[in-house]
């Protein structure tokens, strides 16, 4: 298994959980404001996430 294949495929999954809550938050599906805040923050957590692994990915290249 290829490093940059799994940074891929891991990449793919944090954009799908991110989409996923963005579309649970759009409809409306809470109305209680401590789901929608608990959903804001793992919004955020993912994009936290997301942008560490292509950091760590960015630096792996400039390195090979």
């Amino acid at each position: 298994m290829d490093g940059l294949w799994l940074g891929d495929k891991i990449l793919r999954l944090i954009r799908d959980k991110k989409e996923q809550t963005t579309e649970f938050v759009m409809q409306g599906s809470t109305t209680e404001r401590h789901d929608y805040n608990f959903m804001i923050g793992k919004y955020r957590t993912l994009i936290e996430v997301e942008d560490e692994i292509k950091q760590i990915l960015d630096k792996g290249e400039k390195n090979e």
